[in-house]
C-alpha cells in the first residue's frame, strides 16, 4: 500500500502560474477518496482551507506536490465531516467495513500533520498505529455519534484521514477529527506565608487520545454528489 495514493493533503496557498500549482502556505488537514473524484475530510478542514486565496487536494508527480482544485464541496458540520469533489489524478480509494472494531483492536491511519517545513519547503507524510481505547457516543456533536477514542495522539493537520484496520485487505473502520484531552487534579497544597497571604500549589494530569468518527456512523450521511447515502455510493464504486 502506498500511502500517497490514497490520502491528500488540503493545502492552502498562493496560485502560481501553472494551472495545477500552488505555492504553500498551509496544510489544513487530510482527505481521502471515496471513489468517483469525490474525496471525504474533516469540515473544520474545509473550513480552515476556503480562508486562503487559492485551496485544493495536494498530490506528489515527479516529486513535486501538484494541486488540484475543489470544484464543489458540501459540508455536514454536525458531524464535522465535508465531501469535496476535485479530479486527483490516479487517486485511490479503500473498502469500507461497517462492522464496529471492539477495544484494543488494531488501527492505522496517515495524513499530513504538521506536514509543511516552510524553511525547506519539504512535505512530510506520517502514518501512525495503535489501538482502539474506547468505543461509544461522542456528545460533543449534536447527533452523538459513535466514535473511537485512539491510543495514538491525532495532531493538527491528520484531521480527516481514514482510519483502518490492517488485518488482511486494509477497510475504512472510520475517519479521524482530531484529539480529545481529559484533565484531573492530582495534587493540592496549601501553604500559609502570612497572615495576609498564602500559597496554593496544584498539579494536574492531562490524558491526550485520538478521535475518529466511526465508519458505521456516516454510512448513511447524505449529499448531491451520492444520489443516496455514502453507502449507495461506496456500493457502486464496488467499495462496501
Amino acid at each position: 500500500m502506498k500511502a500517497w495514493d490514497y490520502v491528500f493533503p488540503v493545502v492552502g496557498g498562493r496560485r502560481q502560474p501553472a494551472a495545477d500549482l500552488v505555492h504553500v502556505v498551509d496544510i489544513c488537514g487530510t482527505a481521502f477518496s471515496v471513489g468517483a473524484d469525490l474525496f471525504l475530510t474533516a469540515h473544520h478542514v474545509l473550513e480552515s482551507a476556503v480562508a486562503h486565496d487559492d485551496f485544493g487536494l495536494g498530490y506528489v508527480n515527479q516529486d513535486a506536490l501538484h494541486r488540484r482544485a475543489v470544484l464543489e464541496s458540501h459540508s455536514l458540520p454536525e458531524l464535522d465531516l465535508a465531501v469535496v469533489r476535485s479530479p486527483v489524478p490516479e487517486a485511490r480509494a479503500l473498502r469500507w467495513q461497517a462492522e464496529p472494531l471492539l477495544m484494543l483492536a488494531d488501527v492505522q491511519t496517515a495524513g499530513f500533520p504538521y506536514a509543511l517545513d516552510t524553511a525547506s519547503y519539504v512535505f512530510t507524510l506520517r502514518a501512525f498505529k495503535g489501538y482502539v481505547v474506547s468505543n461509544g457516543k461522542f456528545a460533543r456533536l449534536a447527533p452523538q455519534p459513535r466514535c473511537y477514542e485512539l491510543s495514538f495522539q491525532a495532531p493538527r493537520g491528520l484531521s480527516g484521514a481514514p482510519v483502518w484496520s490492517p488485518d488482511g485487505s486494509p477497510t475504512v473502520r472510520g475517519v479521524i477529527l482530531g484529539n480529545q484531552s481529559t484533565e484531573m487534579l492530582v495534587f493540592s497544597a496549601r501553604e500559609r506565608l502570612s497572615a495576609e497571604s498564602e500559597k496554593i500549589v496544584e498539579r494536574f494530569e492531562a490524558m491526550q487520545i485520538g478521535l475518529a468518527l466511526q465508519s458505521a456512523a456516516i454510512l448513511d450521511i447524505r449529499t448531491r454528489f451520492f444520489q443516496g447515502t455514502l453507502a449507495d455510493h461506496l456500493s457502486r464504486q464496488g467499495l462496501l
